[in-house]
């Protein structure tokens, strides 16, 4: 097995950061949700997500120092985010969406309040105090080393409080799917739209939670 080493992200790991959470939003289609939401384009995307990770705004799936990189011959090559939900009391939805409204354009977070009817049935209940993985992402050539589950355990080592951990992910990710079942991840809760046009907007109309007990 190739010898990887992992640790917290950091600001010399932002452009991995920002490439591991579109392609994790993307979910394996051509649909990125900053752009089809706001109007953006993917490079616009790209700046907006460099800039939101440089603020390193705690408790929300962009908080920098919240992703756990895995690094092979000294360059990243897997993340995944985590955070606890309403840590310091402020709801993880509201941190990511302060800090959007402080870096958008008026005009996209105009275009994107427009369109939130359309994603709302597939809107997350977070529990505050719940311990959530995010954004994951694992580069094509090093796919196959159990890099998912590594980083999984290197963030639940980071959480010694948590008793339980959630993910979520879109009903079109089989791989994802796949890989937390392995790791004993069980089906929590699940999200349908039955909406036409949210295929236009997200990867796919349904969502799925998973959770994991911890046992320590």
């Amino acid at each position: 097995m190739k010898d990887y080493t992992f640790r917290k992200a950091n600001e010399s790991d932002i452009d991995f950061i920002v490439e591991s959470i579109i392609e994790a939003e993307k979910s394996g289609t051509d649909r990125l949700s900053y752009s089809t939401l706001f109007g953006l384009t993917e490079a616009e995307v790209r700046s907006l997500l460099s800039e939101a990770l440089m603020e390193d705004m705690e408790d929300c799936d962009l908080w920098l120092s919240g992703f756990v990189v895995a690094e092979y011959e000294g360059r990243p090559v897997a993340s995944l985010s985590a955070w606890v939900e309403a840590l310091n009391g402020i709801p993880s939805v509201n941190v990511k969406g302060n800090l959007l409204g402080f870096l958008l354009p008026r005009e996209a977070l105009m275009r994107a309040n427009k369109l939130n009817h359309i994603c709302s049935e597939l809107s997350t209940e977070y529990k505050p105090g719940s311990f959530w993985l995010g954004a994951a992402y694992v580069a094509p050539e090093h796919q196959g080393n159990l890099l998912l589950v590594r980083l999984c355990q290197e963030q639940i080592n980071l959480h010694p409080e948590a008793t339980g951990v959630y993910c979520q992910v879109f009903a079109n990710n089989a791989a994802s799917i796949q890989n937390f079942k392995l790791m004993k991840f069980e089906l929590s809760e699940e999200y349908n739209s039955n909406n036409e046009k949210i295929n236009e907007l997200l990867p796919s109309n349904g969502k799925f939670i998973f959770y994991k007990e911890l046992s320590r």
